[in-house]
């Protein structure tokens, strides 16, 4: 009986007396390198037999000698080539010779003699296949954490095998198994979290739709952020609701982009100003909607004119506010044609800074604070829902915008100027710096003074404003109103005086007597009794606070239109009685430090003064509606062209002034 032994490595047996004691040789089976073992005695050999298939020894040189002389060789082995593929081939090839393919006799003797096993060559994946196996039985695989489970085992073993350098044969069974199990594991369970945790993923939960729908963003910022959404949405959906993190890196830019403004929401939305802002929406809405369903009758039915203007039908107004609004709170009607956000932004420029440039002016004097109670402002489609709505779509004329002292409401409309806005937005802001007890009453609007609350209000609606390159606007006031200075100038006739006020039937002005003072007073037979004068209780209210805050005179008589006015710090003190509630030419008189005999003084200061501005205007004497000094007066070639006399105070004319009466 012949001597066998086995590869250390894959235990394929071979025959001593196929292979040369001692010599190196290559495994057949799994191309491991070995030294055969030496013979012992009982079991020397008489002659000497081929090497089995599969056997080969370790060079062609090497096998020649050993064939010859049986002794081995101080050569060193031929370096194998580990490429699987080139191995089979070669095993094959070996196969072919010694099976005397197509029935070609051996050269027995050949120098490059094959090595054959005493059994058929082992499968190299069958380690793989019970590994498999084995861990198949120890669990059914018929769920995603099966399937998962028994992935990460198979990958343990692949790992591991790598690195006591198995070869790529024997590992290759265990790697597709593993990826066939993680692909039946995202069948079983497309959101299956190990998985996609495992591929660096994490889950979209729609973090961009609150922006998408967020009521602080506008239109174009809303449709970002909801375009992203949808895109991701989608990606998310065919995987199991899972993005890469590449992916979920786009919401990180938006998220980052709005930071700042969703953390200054969230804290407004919090605050207590939101909420009273809510409360208040839900009367003024339920108010609307009442208002425009019991005006059913179309406005172009009533006034053609309005034909084509617009789309009259009500749609409802949708709360807006936000941070950047405070203290107003808008209620913009519906229109398909703009965003209810933008377009209050956009309107709010114009009464954020009247807000801002009343408090500058009077903040330190009369400690005026921001407005803590949300301060609502209608804003409709067109002119003709504002008509609507203030019930004037039944005739011509009527208001372009409105205040509402009972409701504290501003109803403006999309075709409403800036000087409009700020006018209408003076009264609203003085009546909620007004001091009072409780809801205001028909009477507290009664009292109060009509010609202070309109004199103010073109104060400041004729504030000079500069649109600057940001499209921002800045304001300045206590500019000349070429419109009222024009409206008391063609009134000082002989006819006209009769609709001009004297300062003490002006001071004493109530909202009582508006219908007087805006229709006039007719005899029965139609004879005017008293004209209307609604227009110079406008223009010679503004030009009373112009006069007390830029009139100032010398000894001399010479006026100083750069200096500030004589009377502006007891003007500031009278400001401050108005928003106490008190009101009349007692009060004034009281206030400014005046007796009955000053405030005739007084009102020829008022007549005289305003002949000095209508005569520096004449002269030119003007720059960005600011009176100048005579001195800064010049040609149109530059020259200096001032006298002296110009900036002399004129004489009271009295045929310039009212007559004299009493209300």
């Amino acid at each position: 009986m012949s001597q066998t032994f086995s590869c250390p490595t894959c235990q394929t047996r071979y025959s001593l007396d196929q292979v040369p004691p001692g010599e190196p040789f290559t495994c057949g089976s799994c191309q491991s390198e070995m030294t055969a073992p030496q013979r012992s005695a009982e079991h020397a050999p008489s002659s000497r037999t081929a090497p089995r298939s599969g056997m080969r020894p370790k060079s062609a040189a090497h096998s020649s000698a050993a064939a010859r002389h049986q002794t081995p060789s101080n050569k060193k082995p031929f370096p194998l080539v580990p490429v699987a593929v080139l191995a089979a081939v070669v095993i094959g090839v070996i196969g072919f010779l010694v099976s005397g393919g197509d029935q070609q006799p051996v050269d027995a003797g050949a120098n490059k003699p094959a090595v054959t096993a005493t059994q058929a060559p082992q499968d190299p994946t069958a380690a793989a296949k019970a590994e498999i196996a084995r861990i198949a039985s120890a669990k059914k695989q018929d769920t995603a954490d099966a399937c998962w489970d028994a992935a990460k085992q198979l990958r343990v073993v692949a790992v591991a095998w790598t690195m006591a350098k198995r070869s790529t044969a024997e590992v290759a069974p265990l790697e597709a198994e593993a990826e066939r199990l993680v692909t039946e594991t995202e069948r079983l369970d497309p959101a299956y979290m190990p998985l996609h945790l495992a591929r660096g993923e994490t889950q979209y939960k729609d973090e961009l739709l609150e922006y998408a729908m967020a009521a602080w963003l506008e239109s174009t910022e809303q449709a970002e952020a909801e375009d992203l959404h949808k895109s991701l949405r989608s990606a998310a959906d065919s995987n199991g609701g899972w993005l890469s993190n590449t992916r979920l890196a786009s919401v990180s830019a938006l998220v980052s982009k709005f930071a700042v403004q969703k953390k200054a929401w969230d804290e407004f939305a919090a605050g207590e100003f939101y909420s009273r802002a809510q409360t208040m929406s839900k009367e003024i809405i339920a108010d609307l909607d009442q208002r425009f369903r019991d005006k059913s009758v179309d406005p172009e039915e009533k006034d053609p004119r309005l034909k084509g203007k617009g789309d009259f039908k009500w749609s409802g107004v949708v709360m807006t506010t936000d941070p950047s609004l405070k203290p107003f709170v808008f209620f913009v009607q519906q229109d398909e044609s703009w965003n209810p956000l933008r377009v209050a932004r956009s309107r709010s420029r114009s009464l954020k800074a009247l807000e801002y440039i009343i408090r500058k002016e009077y903040g330190a004097s009369l400690n005026l604070k921001p407005l803590e109670d949300p301060i609502p402002v209608l804003l409709f489609r067109n002119y003709a829902m504002y008509r609507k709505y203030s019930g004037q779509d039944g005739g011509a004329g009527g208001a372009y915008a409105h205040f509402e002292p009972m409701t504290g409401r501003l109803a403006v409309h999309d075709d409403c100027d800036h000087t409009t806005i700020m006018h209408e937005g003076t009264h609203q802001l003085m009546w909620a710096w007004t001091d009072r007890k409780g809801r205001p009453t028909l009477m507290d609007m009664m009292l109060r003074s009509y010609w202070f609350q309109e004199g103010i209000a073109e104060w400041y609606g004729g504030a000079s404003r500069t649109v600057l390159p940001s499209g921002e606007s800045t304001y300045e006031i206590g500019k000349l109103h070429q419109g009222r200075l024009g409206s008391i100038r063609q009134s000082q006739t002989t006819e006209g005086r009769k609709a001009l006020f004297n300062l003490r039937e002006l001071i004493d002005t109530r909202y009582r007597d508006k219908p007087i003072i805006e229709n006039g007073v007719r005899t029965p037979d139609g004879k005017i009794v008293e004209p209307p004068r609604v227009g110079q209780l406008y223009a010679q209210g503004w030009f009373l606070i112009y006069f007390m805050n830029r009139f100032n005179c010398d000894a001399k008589g010479m006026v100083h239109p750069d200096q500030p006015g004589k009377y502006q710090a007891k003007w500031h003190e009278y400001v401050k009685l108005e928003l106490e509630g008190k009101t009349g030419a007692d009060e004034f008189k009281r206030c400014i430090g005046l007796t009955e005999a000053d405030m005739d003084t007084l009102e020829q200061e008022y007549w005289r003064y305003f002949d000095f501005v209508q005569r520096k205007i004449q002269f030119d004497q003007v720059k960005d509606k600011d009176l100048i000094p005579w001195q800064q007066a010049k040609a149109a070639d530059g020259s200096l062209c001032g006298e002296e006399s110009d900036d002399l105070l004129p004489p009271f004319k009295p045929e310039n002034a009212p007559p004299k009466r009493k209300r």
